[in-house]
């Protein structure tokens, strides 16, 4: 796949996930999509498959009143096939419900970090979100 291709699937990615737009999400991933989030170098949530990603997607939809992923940046190859792209990304959120241990419902969650997308063909077959 193109570098220019990557990047619209990838830039269509991000703005369903701001419109919460599971749906949309969906459409653009391979069934055997892998899903990994991993957070001051740990996993903290992974998921394998279509359904798996739906179910997870549900449930981070409905963690936050608001969310939006602003694109930073998107680097890989330039020229000929692209496997992997990065899209280094600022995220902000309002959570929508008290989390044990964590922040009240109202709460702000501000991070940068970057998301590496595999591609399969023309759909994505990885997400891998670091913060």
């Amino acid at each position: 796949m193109k570098h220019a291709k990557a990047a619209e699937i990838a830039s269509a990615y991000i703005a369903a996930y701001n419109a919460c737009d599971i749906d949309g999400m969906i459409d653009l991933l391979d069934e055997d999509v892998t899903f990994r989030n991993i957070s001051a170098g740990k996993v903290t949530h992974e998921c394998v498959g279509i359904e798996a990603f739906r179910s997870l997607a549900e449930q981070g939809a409905a963690a936050f009143s608001e969310r939006h992923q602003e694109i930073l940046a998107i680097t890989g190859a330039d020229a000929g096939e692209v496997g992997m792209l990065c899209v280094d990304i600022r995220f902000r959120g309002k959570f929508a419900k008290d989390i044990d241990d964590g922040p009240a419902t109202g709460g702000l969650m501000e991070l940068e970090g970057r998301t590496e997308f595999k591609f399969r063909g023309d759909k994505i077959l990885e997400i891998h979100d670091y913060s």
